[in-house]
């Protein structure tokens, strides 16, 4: 265990077979949340949240996302795989379930644990993070489209030795944070793209409408995910608490904390 900074440390555990990395802070009795990221980053993109909800009186568990930072891969970056691997570590850190928040790839994949494995999650927000059922109409969208450009060009072959750069990273992904600083590192991250959301193939993993509590957050300037697709993800949630669309961009808890906070903030004292 490593101290990190405002009563946050950083802790290695095992759960299904694998070593997780994760920071962890709040009270022990305090309800379990756990936040999962997205790409490019890693558990300490949400140093600026954390905080504010340990004072709420809550366990807050923030770890890498299998493949990322110091997480071990996975056996396989398929959804399924990978829900089943987070479902692990969720019952690891409580055996009754969490309140599980996840942000672009972490959203996704928190979509398919709270369906697949729905005995681990309390409730679910989903940031900036559609629902699997959601992308076939996506490729239907012009405007999606033309956002998602990016997802056929990390299909090239080798195209992590372009791109596997820190600083070139940080700087097309504007206020995130990541660890990636070589090749292999992003060989890794773009693995979750490369298994599961090929252009020519649809999703081998059927997620349905989720049952626990939810919410949906938008970024109103999100450069990757338009408004539509996330409207669509609001309708496959059968208890949807809120629709909140914030005015900021794809990595929310970076740049606007001051937003996002308050907003996880009632859901969360709503359904705990």
């Amino acid at each position: 265990m490593t101290s990190i900074y405002e009563g946050i440390s950083e802790e290695y555990v095992t759960a299904g077979g694998m070593t997780w990395r994760m920071g962890v802070t709040g009270p022990e009795d305090g309800a379990p949340v756990v936040l999962l990221h997205g790409f490019p980053e890693y558990w300490r993109t949400w140093t600026k949240v954390m905080p504010a909800l340990a004072a709420a009186g809550l366990r807050v568990y923030a770890p890498d996302l299998p493949g990322y930072g110091g997480t071990d891969e996975p056996a396989s970056y398929e959804l399924g795989e990978v829900a089943s691997s987070v479902a692990d570590l969720l019952r690891r850190i409580d055996e009754d379930g969490v309140h599980l928040i996840g942000h672009d790839w972490g959203g996704i994949t928190g979509h398919a644990v709270a369906y697949v494995h729905p005995e681990t999650v309390r409730s679910f927000v989903a940031a900036c993070a559609p629902h699997p059922a959601s992308f076939g109409s996506g490729k239907r969208d012009p405007r999606q489209l033309a956002r998602s450009w990016y997802v056929g060009a990390f299909q090239m072959p080798m195209i992590e030795r372009l791109i596997g750069h820190k600083s070139l990273i940080e700087k097309a992904t504007p206020g995130s944070r990541t660890e990636i600083d070589s090749p292999e590192k992003m060989r890794r991250a773009l693995a979750f793209y490369r298994a599961n959301l090929k252009p020519w193939a649809p999703l081998k993993l059927r997620v349905g409408n989720i049952t626990q509590p939810g919410m949906v957050i938008h970024a109103q300037k999100d450069a990757a995910i338009t408004s539509q697709i996330m409207e669509v993800t609001a309708k496959q949630f059968d208890d949807l608490r809120e629709y909140a669309a914030l005015p900021g961009l794809h990595f929310l808890h970076n740049q606007c904390p001051d937003l996002l906070n308050p907003v996880l903030l009632r859901f969360l004292r709503e359904v705990v």
